[in-house]
């Protein structure tokens, strides 16, 4: 086959369950390992003097710390990616992110809810509306404040979610290895 030809079958090639290696791969838990360390090091610096203003000032600053939220993204397109591909249909998709994403979710907000009425925090309230407005992981959308303000990142996430549900939608439950590197060479640039 002619060069152009391999070029042409490789843009058109339609990424299915046979480009997907079974198993997990463990080099992407030790980066989101890696990842998690440096947030929470970070968070313990000092943003949480900011979000908490009655702790002693913390004796150290890595801001690089943030990084870990950019790798955590990164980590998660792919994955999220390789779940499109393996479910091959854009309502299995969505129920696939819902079902693994929302019922944690809502967990984490009960708790962080449920302590912040309790126990309050000075310079910060929460309303039952902005709580129940959080359910949804809309709140950014709709310009309302995070219960927990770690919580900006499922917003993005979520738009990575509609994103690639709406390109399994356009295409019919299928991905093409040749539209997404432009899509995401585009994005790049």
């Amino acid at each position: 086959m002619a060069k152009s030809q391999t070029v042409k079958a490789r843009e058109g090639e339609i990424l299915d369950q046979n480009f997907i290696t079974p198993g997990r791969f463990r080099e992407l838990d030790g980066f989101r390992g890696l990842a998690a360390i440096t947030v929470v090091i970070y968070h313990l610096g000092v943003p949480a003097t900011q979000n908490y203003p009655r702790t002693a000032p913390s004796p150290y600053d890595i801001p690089l710390g943030e990084l870990g939220v950019q790798l955590f993204f990164i980590i998660s397109g792919f994955v999220i990616l390789l779940s499109a591909i393996k479910s091959g249909s854009a309502l299995k998709f969505a129920v696939s992110r819902f079902s693994r994403i929302y019922p944690t979710y809502w967990f984490a907000l009960a708790v962080s809810a449920l302590v912040y009425f309790i126990y309050g925090n000075p310079g910060r309230h929460i309303t039952i509306p902005q709580t129940l407005i959080n359910t949804t992981m809309l709140q950014r959308f709709l310009r309302v404040d995070n219960v927990d303000q770690v919580y900006w990142t499922l917003a993005v996430e979520l738009q990575f979610y509609v994103m690639v549900a709406l390109y399994l939608i356009i295409r019919k439950g299928k991905i093409y290895r040749g539209e997404l590197t432009t899509i995401l060479l585009t994005w790049s640039v």
